[in-house]
Formats: structure tokens, C-alpha cells, sequence
């Protein structure tokens, strides 16, 4: 269907309507609807989206942030847990650790995750 068509247009030629089940009472779904949907979720699967997290939150004054210059050591805290943050949200609490020589996050705990907040 192309924009500006009719509704009762269905578009090109090509357009097969999908015939309807009988029995079942359910949705009507055909092989290939499947395999698209599974194809579909495998992509979305795909996707790369950033996570952070946040070791520390050190509070400077505004004449302290002023007067940094390399080499200044701000001191910091460390927590036992850290956030795991995505699309800012908080999604896990973990702990900073090592992992084949390279730094990593053990996740300790998942958030609960609420529909539609």
C-alpha cells in the first residue's frame, strides 16, 4: 500500500491476503510469519546499546573543579556494590572485580523490572 492509497486498496499485485484457520479460535499464523518473527528477534537480539556504571561520585566545589590541572588526585569511596545503568535506568547492583586480566562487574543482583515505568 502506498501513502495517499485508499484503504480498500489493497497495494500491488503481489499482495496475497492471508486465508483464515478454521477450528482453534485463535490467531491465524502461517510458516513464514514465523520464521520472520524469529529472524526479527534474533536481529533485535543483535543490537549493541551502551551500559555504564558508576564506581564513584566524588563532590568538588566550584573552586576546587576550577583549579584542577593534570596530576591532581581527587580522593573517592568506593562502594561494595555498584549500579549497572542502561538508558538510565538502573537495571542490576554488582561488584567491581578482575576477570581475564581485565576489570569487570559480577552482577549480584537483577532490579525488578515493572511494565511501563
Amino acid at each position: 500500500m502506498r501513502v495517499g492509497d485508499d484503504v480498500a486498496n489493497p497495494g500491488p499485485a503481489d499482495f496475497k491476503e492471508m486465508p483464515a484457520r478454521r477450528g482453534g479460535g485463535g490467531l491465524a499464523v502461517d510458516h513464514q510469519h514465523l520464521q520472520t518473527r524469529e529472524r526479527l528477534g534474533t536481529a533485535v537480539g543483535e543490537i549493541r546499546i551502551e551500559a555504564r556504571t558508576v564506581l564513584a561520585r566524588p563532590e568538588l566545589s566550584l573552586s576546587e573543579l576550577m583549579q584542577l590541572q593534570a596530576g591532581d588526585i581527587i580522593p573517592v569511596s568506593l562502594s561494595k556494590h555498584v549500579p549497572l545503568i542502561v538508558a538510565g535506568r538502573r537495571i542490576a547492583l554488582g561488584t567491581v572485580g578482575e576477570h581475564d586480566g581485565r576489570a569487570a562487574l559480577k552482577i549480584d543482583k537483577m532490579e525488578q523490572r515493572r511494565i511501563g515505568s
